[in-house]
């Protein structure tokens, strides 16, 4: 490595890619060793880890719905409407009589998918135009940052009201009015570590070596703002399950009988007084997954961030 070292300050036309031979193996050891304490790291939050296990927990509650549950998430049965939790049913019945434990276990699949693809879309919008902002500058980062600004005009959740009161109510389209006020968070972000880290001195080395923009923005600036791109995707996903709900919860997203916690939550709101579990299950159920990815998020964010790090 030193050798490597000595030949690149000696001709900085040289090539700065990585080592080979022995220092390959150096190289890739480092990089090993990086990943093991950011897990320990990590692992040493206790609040972090109980909230990986809660999103894992729910995952595999989920997942396995149709093996755990006997009952339709859909299926009418007047006879047994607003019937109290007890044995037969958990989470007891809801007014049309469909199994509340059933409809919640079903209902986060269609949340979490939302919130998930939802960030997915807003993350690869974001990401590129914050990379390319802060990269460029000039006339390119004025653009993007005032188009940035213009969508941070609006409340999130009123722009997401106008894009799907535009485009009309359904889950696919809330998954695209939440990604699109998602966006500018990653873009923001991004932009800002890309300005930092576009200074730095192996940045400028690559450049003398005849990189091309596209290369050192890839090779160069993208893998080091992955981190916080990923404690941005983990804490996103829990607004954005909020954010769905929402638009859910006053008609603008999925129909009934869909088992969506949004609507689940609108259709029991006005049974509240006495038949209160049909709106406080699927309350619960949006509050214990949304502290879990918080909590995940945190933990994630003090693990990769080395300041946070050498602070504590």
């Amino acid at each position: 490595m030193v050798r490597w070292l000595k030949s690149v300050m000696a001709d900085p036309t040289a090539t700065l890619e990585k080592p080979t031979n022995v220092d390959e193996t150096l190289w890739a050891q480092r990089h090993v060793s990086e990943s093991r304490r950011v897990l320990q790291q990590f692992l040493k939050r206790r609040m972090a880890v109980v909230g990986l296990l809660v999103i894992v927990i729910e995952i595999v509650v989920i997942i396995a719905a149709p093996l755990l549950v006997a009952y339709d998430p859909i299926e009418v049965s007047m006879a047994d409407r607003f019937l109290p939790p007890s044995a037969g049913h958990m989470m007891g019945t809801d007014e049309l009589g469909r199994d509340l434990f059933t409809r919640v276990l079903y209902g986060g699949r269609i949340s979490l998918l939302v919130g998930l693809f939802s960030v997915l879309l807003g993350m690869s919008m974001g990401v590129p135009l914050g990379l390319l902002s802060g990269y460029a500058g000039g006339f390119v980062d004025e653009a993007i940052m005032r188009f940035i600004d213009v969508l941070l005009s609006f409340p999130g959740m009123l722009l997401a009201i106008v894009i799907v009161a535009t485009l009309g109510p359904s889950t696919v389209n809330v998954v695209i009015a939440v990604a699109i006020f998602s966006t500018p968070t990653f873009a923001r972000v991004v932009r800002g570590a890309t300005l930092s880290i576009k200074e730095f001195t192996y940045v400028e080395a690559a450049r003398c070596t005849g990189a091309g923009h596209a290369r050192i923005m890839l090779k160069h600036i993208l893998p080091n703002v992955l981190s916080l791109v990923l404690v941005l995707f983990s804490l996103n996903i829990g607004m954005a399950i909020i954010s769905a709900t929402g638009l859910n919860f006053i008609g603008l997203g999925g129909r009934p009988p869909s088992p969506e916690w949004g609507l689940m939550l609108s259709s029991g709101r006005g049974y509240l007084r006495h038949e209160w579990w049909v709106a406080t299950f699927p309350g619960l159920a949006i509050l214990i997954t949304v502290l879990g990815l918080n909590l995940l998020g945190d933990g994630l964010r003090d693990a990769l961030d080395p300041r946070i790090r050498k602070s504590r």
